[in-house]
């Protein structure tokens, strides 16, 4: 087992639960090369709801996060992931799930902490931070239905006024 010391407090160093899924999912990779890997995982078993992550952080959160992390990938990629986004719900993502604290949110409401931020007043952003904003309309609209079906009932969302 290894450890490591940090600010003189000695811990053991977990097990790395970096997965292939949660990688292809922030991976700067072409879609086309990914997205046939994420379903070769997919396929294969790997759970699309599985906390992972990386060193620093193991096990923090889930495939579908990382397919909407605004900072864990260039923005060219992360608007290409509608396709991640739709083939990880078809394959069982759960968009209500939390991912570990500090942030303990989930998809669903972490875009829609987005949309807030965007109606408070976007007049302020950079043009490239808006361009996100179709892609991340379509995934939260996936999400929501997913999260309809899973619950039997509709869900309430702030977006309603986006669509």
């Amino acid at each position: 087992m290894s450890t490591y010391t940090q600010r003189g407090v000695k811990f053991i160093k977990p097990k790395p639960t970096w997965r292939r899924l949660h990688a292809l999912c922030i991976s700067d990779d072409p879609l086309e090369l990914r997205l046939p890997a994420i379903c070769e995982a997919l396929e294969a078993g790997d759970d699309p709801n599985e906390l992972g992550g990386y060193e620093h952080n193991p096990g923090i959160r889930r495939p579908l996060h990382y397919a909407i992390d605004l900072y864990a990938q260039p923005l060219k990629g992360l608007k290409a992931n509608l396709a991640i986004v739709e083939l990880l719900l078809q394959y069982g993502a759960d968009p209500r799930l939390l991912d570990l604290p500090a942030s303990s949110c989930s998809p669903i409401e972490e875009l829609e902490s987005w949309f807030r931020a965007y109606d408070s007043d976007h007049s302020r952003w950079e043009p490239e931070d808006l361009e996100i904003y179709p892609f991340f309309n379509a995934a939260l609209g996936l999400m929501e239905a997913q999260a309809e079906e899973l619950d039997g009932e509709p869900h309430v969302s702030i977006r309603m006024k986006h669509r």
